[in-house]
């Protein structure tokens, strides 16, 4: 299963338990984005990422969605591997009628860039015909530039520092709801930590910089679905 259909399938059940008896639309004004970058300036050592975008519009659809492409490695192979997984990762699921909405208005953002490795993030707004709400999925993508592989949050970040940051408060809200974070109540009655931390492979969910660990956690609905938390990097670290 790729990225956006998981993200998409965790928050149809997050909606299903909590919110099935409700019906008003979530008013998206809260939530607080970046400016778009889209496309990172030419340097000699780093290679050039640009936002691109898949656009589907007829009497059923409604789809734009902007997907990053990566140029300039040195390696033609690595570069070929990448592409094609991110294509797969940000588009495959509008490639298939069984995952593809009916609306659907995602936006990248690119985080960091070097010689060695990038992230570049995503928010969406989705929304499925029938349903009773708008999905607002976000995710993130860490590639290592010399291997063409995804950067695990494990090997960012020591787990044990992770666990005593969230802990210590130590975080704060970079985008969302500022009001979700730390006085919320969480799903399942859960602490910061394990709200984030337990579950699923964490691939998908973070990305960082030279100076700060962001984190996307999922909220309540009334929260605004998700809320991305960062803290000093060094405050993650062994």
């Amino acid at each position: 299963m790729n990225l956006k259909k998981k993200i998409v399938v965790f928050v149809c059940l997050m909606c299903a338990v909590l919110l099935s008896a409700c019906g008003k639309v979530l008013d998206d004004s809260r939530i607080s984005l970046p400016p778009t970058i889209t496309e990172t300036p030419p340097s000699p050592s780093v290679p050039s990422v640009r936002i691109e975008k898949y656009v589907l519009q007829d009497e059923e659809y409604d789809i734009s969605v902007e997907y990053p492409v990566i140029s300039g490695l040195a390696d033609a192979d690595i570069e070929k591997k990448i592409n094609e997984m991110l294509y797969k990762t940000y588009i495959g699921y509008v490639l298939n009628e069984d995952t593809r909405p009916n609306e659907d208005n995602t936006r990248c953002y690119i985080e960091y860039v070097d010689a060695e490795r990038f992230s570049v993030s995503f928010f969406s707004t989705v929304y499925y015909t029938g349903a009773a709400h708008p999905l607002f999925p976000r995710g993130a993508t860490n590639i290592d530039l010399r291997t063409g592989e995804i950067i695990p949050l494990e090997s960012v970040v020591d787990i044990d520092a992770l666990r005593n940051a969230f802990d210590a408060e130590l975080f704060e809200v970079s985008s969302g709801n500022t009001e979700a974070y730390p006085s919320s109540p969480l799903i399942w009655g859960a602490t910061w930590f394990e709200q984030y931390y337990l579950g699923d492979e964490h691939v998908h969910d973070f990305w960082y910089n030279d100076d700060y660990l962001y984190v996307v956690v999922q909220v309540q609905y009334t929260y605004g679905y998700s809320v991305v938390l960062r803290t000093a990097l060094s405050n993650v670290k062994p």
